[in-house]
């Protein structure tokens, strides 16, 4: 007997605020087209039409500009993302995920400042330390960029994303066997996200472990990155074949 997939392609979901489900307590009017690849893709104009209807309400413009952010649209995410800023400064999540969005806009300085905010109001938040430290890095503050993924890393060394840009830091200031357990530690959490497996690649290679580098490559190549880690095997090449020697009679 075989069982296919189900998925709610095609139809709206609907959560009302009032409903008698507790789970929907706090909810916003949001509809969205569903299927196999999420909810995004129709959430932004539904999400859109709440928040015009709710201009105080942060946590819609908060959701507004994750959608927005989620299909590409970087200038809607961060109009809507600082919109609910204005209206509730103090959700630190809104602040991280501003930096995000301005990071994937090449706005270090904007990010930083961003972070910045969201330290301000939880310390000990890795994922701010993150941001913080993937701004510092980019605006060349490599010093203090390092103390804040250690920082990261210390908090949640189970985030693979801390753990990856830590190993990239490590690898930019030439001390790529210092990368390496960093990286490692973020293939186990995210074997199949091709940046980590190329960049574990990089390490490997540049402490001489070829065989090694060759395997993260093509593991990055499977992976989707059809570009750097391509670039780097057929500059490796193939694995040397061994060949056995003989030795001579006495």
């Amino acid at each position: 007997m075989t069982t296919t997939a189900c998925y709610l392609a095609g139809r709206l979901l609907l959560a009302m605020p009032g409903m008698f489900d507790p789970r929907f307590a706090h909810a916003v009017i949001a509809m969205c087209m569903h299927d196999e690849n999420g909810a995004f893709g129709d959430a932004s104009a539904k999400l859109e039409v709440a928040v015009s209807g709710r201009p105080a309400d942060a946590y819609a413009s908060y959701l507004l500009g994750l959608s927005r952010w989620k299909t590409g649209d970087l200038e809607g995410a961060e109009r809507a993302l600082t919109g609910s800023l204005a209206i509730d400064a103090t959700r630190p999540k809104s602040w991280i995920n501003l930096a995000r969005v301005r990071m994937e806009r090449s706005d270090a300085k904007g990010a930083l400042e961003a972070a910045t905010k969201a330290l301000e109001i939880d310390p000990g938040s890795a994922a701010a330390l993150h941001q913080e430290g993937r701004a510092l890095l980019a605006l060349g503050r490599a010093d203090e960029a390092e103390a804040s993924l250690l920082a990261a890393r210390g908090i949640d060394p189970d985030d693979g994303h801390v753990a990856n840009t830590l190993g990239l830091l490590l690898i930019q200031r030439g001390r790529p066997a210092e990368a390496i357990p960093n990286l490692e530690a973020a293939k186990a959490i995210l074997p199949h996200v091709s940046f980590v497996r190329n960049n574990l690649g990089v390490a490997y290679e540049r402490t001489g472990r070829l065989d090694e580098a060759r395997v993260e490559y093509q593991a990055a190549l499977d992976a989707g990155d059809t570009k750097h880690a391509l670039q780097s095997l057929n500059r490796l090449g193939p694995a040397p074949v061994a060949t056995a020697s003989v030795a001579a009679s006495e």
